[in-house]
């Protein structure tokens, strides 16, 4: 189907490039029944960076300008383990926002995200957050639990059922020791009280051999809309196994 260019409007952009290194990427965005788009994107001096945290911007012209409105999550509490989170935005029925996505944990700010020698990842959570003011402001993330030993990638929004249940398709990392315990596999998380409670026991792909890992999954669908029925699709990129440890986090 073609598509119609209707013109370029600019999210973020580092407004003094000269005094510190700022980049914006990992981009979502929801549109509010008022019009307005809220993007959620992450900021951070470099891709690996433990300084990396999600920040809010809206449009009221369809994405024309945007307003910058700041870091989605209050200042960290210092007791706190210090973590960079990713999160995407879904605009719910009941007029909540919802942003899921995950946070790694960084104790060390020199180490990067995955482990070279290993070709691990960093230790995290799965997190949600809900807004109550078209994403003006947030509450305090909640950890989604997981019976997997892996942080589940969750690198796109979660989409709401007719039923008014969330899901969330995600894939395991790896371990920092570079293990995967629960295999290569595509995990849909499941929630049927508005994202208060998760399962992760849905496997939506697993391939004959067990050797190919559905990253940057996304799920779709008409949420019963027109039929009445939830009808869905999924789209995801597979990664094989590695022979061995490459270093380097990729979304």
């Amino acid at each position: 189907m073609p598509l119609d260019y209707l013109g370029t409007g600019l999210i973020y952009e580092n407004p003094k490039p000269q005094v510190r290194s700022r980049h914006g990427y990992f981009p979502g965005l929801a549109l509010l029944p008022s019009g307005e788009l809220v993007a959620l994107f992450v900021v951070a001096e470099a891709l690996e960076a433990a300084d990396a945290t999600t920040w809010v911007a809206r449009s009221r012209d369809l994405g024309t300008t945007w307003e910058l409105e700041g870091p989605l999550a209050a200042r960290p509490d210092p007791l706190e383990m210090p973590a960079s989170d990713y999160l995407k935005p879904t605009a719910l029925a009941n007029g909540t926002m919802a942003a899921i996505g995950y946070r790694f944990h960084r104790g060390d700010s020199d180490q990067g995200i995955s482990f070279e020698a290993t070709g691990g990842i960093l230790p995290g959570d799965d997190i949600i957050c809900f807004s109550r003011d078209g994403g003006r402001s947030w509450g305090r993330p909640r950890v989604i639990p997981r019976t997997r030993p892996e942080l589940l990638e969750i690198s796109g929004p979660c989409l709401e059922l007719r039923s008014g249940g969330l899901i969330a398709p995600a894939a395991p990392f790896r371990m920092p020791d570079g293990s995967n315990p629960s295999g290569q596999l595509g995990i849909l998380l499941r929630s049927t009280d508005k994202g208060e409670t998760w399962s992760d026991d849905t496997v939506f792909f697993r391939s004959r051999s067990g050797n190919l890992t559905p990253f940057e999954s996304r799920v779709c669908g008409d949420a019963g809309r027109s039929t009445g029925r939830d009808r869905l699709g999924l789209r995801y990129e597979c990664m094989p196994e590695l022979p061995q440890p490459s270093g380097g986090f990729s979304r």
